[in-house]
């Protein structure tokens, strides 16, 4: 039977890797500039196009 530490142990590959993921993001976050508003909304638009079409090409192929 594994004692607590052992266990422990045995997750600490994947909480190092992840630590040093999320310390990339911080950095990447603090040098990229932020969106505005007007980007975002853009972007979501574009996307719900893009969604939108590709429904209705699904849709047209059950049809």
């Amino acid at each position: 039977m594994q004692t607590n530490l052992q266990f422990q142990d045995s997750f600490q590959p994947y909480y190092a890797n992840h630590t040093v993921q999320t310390e990339q993001i911080s950095k990447d976050a603090a040098t990229k500039p932020a969106l505005t508003s007007a980007e975002l909304r853009a972007r979501l638009e574009a996307c719900c196009s893009k969604l939108a079409g590709a429904i209705a090409a699904i849709e047209a192929g059950k049809h």
